[in-house]
């Protein structure tokens, strides 16, 4: 059987392993949520750095 590969979705494929990784090391433990936690300080710190600007950030559940 072959399979012919679709560029539909994101949805339609499993998560990387580098991602699954990084959620595994993020779920262990506890911390405050809502934004108020290590991780999400981090990922914004990194995203003001690559964008070379001191902004807000806002993550979003889903980007259609």
């Amino acid at each position: 059987m072959q399979y012919t590969r679709q560029l539909t979705s994101d949805h339609c494929s499993g998560i990387c392993p580098e991602a699954w990784s990084a959620m595994a090391e993020a779920n262990a433990g506890h911390d405050a949520s809502y934004g108020n936690d290590a991780w999400t300080q981090r990922a914004t710190d990194r995203i003001r750095e690559i964008f070379e600007t001191d902004c807000e950030v806002f993550f979003v559940f889903h980007g259609c």
